[in-house]
């Protein structure tokens, strides 16, 4: 990140994972604004890299904290 730019979203996939027998986010990517130049760019998704577990996709606009799941 760079001081003008804000993390404006969070998607990807959440499920069950036989591995480690709970649910969790198997991947993971990010959303983020510049404010300077009124561009978007995307990072990611990250995890998961074998497509090994699937899970259900999810997004999230208003990010707040990255406990809850």
């Amino acid at each position: 990140f760079v001081d003008a730019e804000v993390l404006v979203g969070i998607f990807g996939r959440a499920g069950y994972n036989t591995s480690y027998k709970r649910k969790m986010i198997l991947s993971i990517g990010f959303t983020i604004f510049d404010n300077e130049t009124a561009t978007v760019r995307v990072e990611g998704p990250f995890g998961n890299v074998d497509d090994s577990s699937q899970g259900e996709p999810f997004h999230v606009a208003d990010v707040m904290a990255l406990g809850a799941y």
